[in-house]
């Protein structure tokens, strides 16, 4: 399955370029907080830097402007520069299912 990601290419060779075939897909969502951090980053950078560096043929990221909770607090991107809230983050792609069952074990182990 990993050779199936490899085929590909990596990022160190963009020349080639990876499109979905027409035929079955798996959409995959990544729900994280945008504040949770570890030592080597926010963990959502780091869950797209990981994804693009696997060539994934793409992946967006969605985050909302404001929100609350059932604790009724507000909570946005307003506040100081370089605060951040405590606001929920998608990251999603769609890749083959081969490729993308082979992404999900490694993709969980990137640490908190």
């Amino acid at each position: 399955m990993v050779a199936a990601i490899r085929e590909r290419g990596t990022r160190r060779n963009e020349s080639i370029l990876h499109m979905l075939k027409p035929g079955a897909a798996k959409r995959v969502t990544v729900h994280l907080n945008e504040d949770t951090n570890t030592v080597g980053g926010f963990i959502h950078e780091r869950v797209f830097s990981w994804l693009f560096s696997r060539s994934v043929a793409g992946a967006t990221v969605l985050g909302p402007e404001a929100g609350f909770g059932e604790h009724h607090r507000r909570q946005g991107h307003e506040g100081r520069e370089g605060e951040r809230r405590h606001l929920p983050v998608q990251i999603q792609f769609v890749e083959e299912p081969n490729v993308a069952d082979a992404l999900l074990a490694p993709l969980s182990s990137i640490s908190l």
